[in-house]
């Protein structure tokens, strides 16, 4: 797929993808995260260009497109929960509220099973588990989007926070030495990741002031490693 069709899932446009590419230098830790709801409301604070956007679901089957997976890779996952029949008839967000806290749980359970695993085991239980939304939507799933690559170089280390529940890209690249780490279960949608890259030619770094926007760097002492 073409970026505008990869940017399609997730109901954005080109504008608002991050314009220049990140490079984490050599020796540098740079940690993503994303801004609190109170520094960017949900009307009419959004930058264009700056690649960090919020996503507001409509069903839980959008919560799959967005951050969840294949109902294929789900199969092979041990995502997989106990149902309870009483579930089945919660018909609001009220009704959620008023389940005991083990249904209440047993409902959460659910709905990683249909997001994170094979969601045709417990599709019979969407209507209940979509009732969740509301909780989603106070905040919406935050994701920053890139509209090139990522380099990682030598001795540099990425951190992701679990803040950032989408990490778009088009290609990622972490040289060799240089690590990637996830606070969280972030999705990455790239077009290709490789590591222990090596080429002779290493990338400028030349988005300085964009990443102070995203995120926060550090100094990596020689060897370590978070």
């Amino acid at each position: 797929m073409d970026i505008e069709q990869r940017l399609a899932v997730y109901d954005l446009t080109e504008k608002q993808l991050l314009t220049d590419r990140i490079v984490v230098p050599s020796g540098v830790k740079l940690t993503l995260y994303a801004p609190s709801h109170h520094e960017h409301a949900r009307e009419g604070n959004e930058q264009h260009g700056s690649g960090y956007n919020r996503l507001f679901p409509k069903s839980m089957e959008d919560v799959k497109r967005w951050v969840g997976v294949s109902d294929e890779v789900g199969r092979l996952s041990k995502n997989c929960c106990q149902s309870l029949s009483d579930v089945a008839f919660v018909d609001s967000p009220q009704a959620v509220k008023d389940l005991s806290p083990s249904q209440r749980q047993t409902l959460f359970n659910i709905a990683r099973t249909y997001v994170y695993g094979d969601s045709t085991t417990v599709s019979s239980y969407l209507p209940s588990i979509n009732h969740l939304i509301a909780k989603f939507n106070r905040y919406g799933l935050a994701g920053l989007f890139v509209g090139h690559d990522i380099d990682v170089l030598p001795r540099g280390i990425l951190q992701i926070s679990a803040s950032i529940k989408v990490l778009f890209a088009d290609k990622i690249r972490i040289w060799r030495g240089g690590a990637i780490y996830l606070d969280s279960s972030t999705k990455i949608d790239c077009a290709s990741i490789v590591g222990n890259y090596h080429e002779i030619h290493i990338p400028q770094v030349s988005s300085a002031s964009l990443l102070n926007y995203l995120g926060k760097t550090e100094v990596v002492a020689e060897g370590s490693h978070v």
